[in-house]
């Protein structure tokens, strides 16, 4: 499940999240935005400051290139 949340918000809900108590694990630097990654009851969400369109369009110009 993806949650986007805007770069302002990015550090208050990364805050909310790790003081759940969560297994949480940073976002890969493949993608722009900033990304926080986190188990809950054995279901993995994201919380994301892109867009998923975003996301799609880097994807598809990194494989384009090569």
């Amino acid at each position: 499940m993806l949650g986007k949340i805007t770069e302002q918000d990015y550090e208050l809900y990364a805050n909310i999240v790790r003081s759940l108590g969560v297994e949480v694990r940073e976002g890969r630097s493949r993608v722009e935005g900033r990304s926080l990654y986190y188990n809950y009851n054995n279901d993995l969400f994201e919380l994301h400051t892109g867009t998923l369109n975003q996301r799609l369009q880097r994807y598809l110009s990194a494989s384009s290139n090569g």
